[in-house]
Formats: structure tokens, sequence, C-alpha cells
């Protein structure tokens, strides 16, 4: 029976491996000097490891973290689960692991909705001189308001704002701010703000089209909590 049970790992583990490179094939073929979400991801996960600690907030931010960042320690990724999230939740939560784990690196990924309602934060952060890093993922849209509406009347807003620069921000609340608009910007910026001292945030001004354009497999787990939340 346990050899049965081994084959049926392996057996499914090789399914879902299969399943993910299928999932993000043409994703990771592409070039060019946007940065798709994906890659961000990527390459946060590639500059801060496996073990840092990772706080994600927002709606699709979450879903590519999910499935990009790179797998962690226990009790070392968190996120709520409860419908879409607490969106806002990000970099308190980051503030807090800190406190508890002064030691490890603490990583928030966010998107601009959700740093909208808890960037002041990141004042308490740089006041009590705690080393986090912040990345907002500068969408120039409320994207999950743009695919799936809002409220009762399910108006959609599709609009595209102008790009907000959350590391000017960030240096108004006395934090370190870098932004990287560009694929060969990115791991300079990430590299910059792992290695510097007390808060930083990192203003990342991700393709637009390509945060809305989420795989099949991921749009049909953000329908399922959706639907699950409703029941």
């Amino acid at each position: 029976m346990h050899g049965a049970d081994t084959n049926d790992l392996a057996r499914y583990a090789a399914a879902a491996r299969t399943w993910y490179t299928e999932q993000f094939a043409a994703i990771d073929r592409a070039t060019g000097p946007d940065i798709h979400p994906r890659r961000a991801i990527l390459e946060i996960g590639r500059v801060f490891g496996g073990d840092a600690i990772y706080a994600v907030d927002g709606v699709h931010t979450a879903l590519w973290s999910h499935w990009s960042l790179p797998p962690t320690r226990a009790r070392s990724y968190h996120r709520s689960v409860d419908r879409h999230g607490v969106v806002g939740s990000g970099i308190p939560v980051a503030i807090g692991a800190k406190l508890a784990d002064p030691v490890r690196e603490i990583v928030c990924v966010t998107s601009e909705d959700a740093a909208e309602q808890s960037i002041m934060e990141m004042q308490t952060a740089a006041r009590e001189g705690l080393k986090i890093t912040t990345i907002v993922f500068a969408e120039r849209t409320p994207l999950a308001e743009a695919r799936h509406g809002h409220g009762t009347r399910d108006i959609a807003f599709d609009g595209e704002s102008e790009v907000v620069r959350w590391d000017i921000i960030a240096e108004g609340l006395g934090c370190r701010g870098v932004c990287a608009s560009a694929l060969d910007q990115l791991e300079p910026a990430l590299q910059s703000a792992r290695i510097a001292p007390g808060a930083n945030v990192v203003c990342l001004v991700t393709d637009r089209a390509a945060n809305l354009e989420l795989p099949s497999g991921l749009l049909r787990r953000l329908r399922a909590l959706d639907l699950g939340a409703r029941s």
C-alpha cells in the first residue's frame, strides 16, 4: 500500500508540473520591455528567495503570487483567502511579521488598489526602523473591478489612470523609494531594495493588459473563490 501511495504521489506531482507549464508557456516565452506580472513575481522570488516571509495583498496580484512565488518555510506566506482577500492587509501583516521575526527578510507584494488602503502604514515602518520591502504593482486601474464589475449594479470600471509613483509617496513617508518601468530595470530595483536598510517601497509599472489576462486556470480559481464566498 505504501508503494502504491508513493507512485500515486509521483504521478500527481508530474501532472501538476505539466499543467503548470502549460498555463504559463506563452507568457514565459514572451519577450519585450514591459514588466509582465508573472515575470515580476518570478524575479521577486529569485531576488528574495524562499527563506523570506511574504505578505501578499490584492486580487490579481495575489493570484500571480500564488502561482509564481517560490515555496516558503512554514508560516511564511500570508494572504487572506476570505473571498478575494482582505484587501489592504498586506503592509500591516508585513509589519507584524517583522516584529515577530526581526531577522528574516519581509516582503509585501501588493496591488495598488490594496496599497491605497494601507500605504500610510509604511510611515510606521520607517518610524520604527523596520527593514521591510513593499513592492507595489502600479497597474493604472482597479483591476478586480475592471474585470468583475463592482457593486450590485455590476458596473465595470475599465478606464486607465495615470501612473501613481508609489516610490515618491514612500519618500514622503520617510521610506526609501525606487521605481522600475521596464524589464531591464526590474532586477536592479529589487536588489537595491533588498540590500538597503530600513523601510523600502518599490514601484513596479507593470503591463496593464497582461495583468488583466489571467491564465484560464487562475481565472477558474478566482471564480471558484467568488462563488464559494457567495454560497
